[in-house]
């Protein structure tokens, strides 16, 4: 049997998510178990992982039980003292290296250095596939109390927030609407709901710079972003709501009828949600999270 490739693997991954996705009623309910636990995270060097890779760990952690988000290679367990145990196969994660090669400049005739993204990818472990005890971990995710909510939100000073019917928003005017607290059904629902306005707020151009043109497929994959983002900080706060957005959800399913033609568009998504995510992190704290490669 041959060896999968990198891009193979990464297309299987993307492929099973997307599947998860479709099976479920609710796009989120499939990671509330894991969300629980908090972000992925390096056990070794403490560091979040980002992107793509934080669902794929959950989706591992989903399907196998396992009781932590926290995740070591087998050369990071052998540093601990610690053991693989017999049988246990790694979960793959992906990573983008930059790598210097010399191209031909053809205005010039001359050979030039460029840096260019290789693909690259990594096999890691569940602490509880080892004899590390899971009793034992710190997790990072904050208890999931109205008190707490409202400290993180009430900290982030990105744009102005306004009380309003519905909640949007408006990227010409850079504000956030958002209906008062007794207008939603519960308070997980109205957090989890201002983490969504909140990632999208990240896109102005004075920020992260998205391309938030109100158009039907741009505006799709905006939803998505910020659908994905929210879910980080979800994770993040421990919030685990049961409903959602039905608007949202529908968005999701319509993009995801284009991704399985092009994998490549969830990819960019999950990383633009990412770095929508440390974004938020970094306005909230003055000191910035360590986050892995």
């Amino acid at each position: 049997m041959e060896k999968a490739t990198t891009k193979e693997l990464l297309e299987s991954k993307i492929t099973k998510l997307i599947q998860s996705v479709e099976d479920a009623g609710s796009w989120k309910k499939p990671f509330q178990s894991a969300m629980a636990s908090g972000l992925p995270k390096n056990h070794y060097s403490d560091k979040r992982y980002k992107g793509a890779n934080i669902f794929f760990l959950w989706m591992e952690a989903i399907e196998k039980g396992y009781s932590t988000n926290n995740w070591l290679t087998m050369k990071q367990c052998n540093s601990l003292k610690a053991k693989v145990n017999k049988g246990e196969r790694s979960t793959v994660i992906f990573f983008f290296k930059p790598i210097e090669v010399e191209e031909l400049d053809e205005s010039t005739g001359e050979l030039e250095t460029v840096v260019i993204p290789m693909l690259k990818t990594y096999r890691v472990f569940n602490i509880d596939q080892t004899t590390l005890k899971p009793d034992d971990i710190a997790t990072d995710t904050i208890v999931s109390t109205i008190d707490e909510c409202e400290e993180f939100f009430s900290s982030l000073h990105i744009c102005e927030l306004k009380d309003g019917g519905a909640p949007y928003y408006h990227v010409g005017l850079d504000y956030i609407s958002i209906p008062s607290i007794d207008k939603f059904i519960d308070a997980p629902s109205y957090y989890v709901t201002l983490a969504h306005e909140y990632i999208h707020s990240t896109g102005h151009s004075s920020r992260l710079g998205r391309d938030m043109e109100n158009k039907k497929d741009k505006y799709a994959y905006e939803e998505l972003i910020a659908e994905l983002g929210s879910c980080f900080i979800s994770a993040h706060l421990g919030i685990d709501a049961d409903d959602i957005q039905d608007n949202a959800a529908a968005y999701l399913k319509s993009w995801l009828k284009s991704l399985k033609y092009d994998h490549r568009y969830l990819w960019k998504a999950m990383g633009e949600a990412s770095r929508a995510y440390e974004y938020i992190l970094e306005s909230t704290f003055s000191t910035k999270e360590s986050v892995a490669a």
